[in-house]
């Protein structure tokens, strides 16, 4: 997963919406790319939406039901900050 922060070589914070509530992801490993920053995380099958933050900066991303699935196949996620 990918999460722009044009111009910040902050470390986005990430908190996972499942149906049994958020919780924030702690120990995420990530890399500072020119494109933001590369989360490589594990979510559970029924996550419906992740969010990051980053000071006052923000976005979420719907996680539509059946993307996560078991296997080798990763699927691509990105979440844009808004603008400061």
């Amino acid at each position: 997963m990918i999460v722009t922060a044009p111009d910040d070589a902050r470390t986005p914070e990430l908190v996972v919406l499942t149906p049994e509530g958020r919780r924030e992801l702690d120990g995420v490993q990530a890399q500072l790319t020119d494109a933001g920053v590369l989360f490589h995380v594990s979510l559970p099958l029924d996550t419906l939406g992740l969010e990051a933050r980053l000071g006052e900066r923000k976005g979420s991303l719907a996680v539509p039901p059946g993307a996560l699935v078991p296997g080798p196949e990763r699927p691509s996620l990105r979440i844009d900050l808004d603008e400061r």
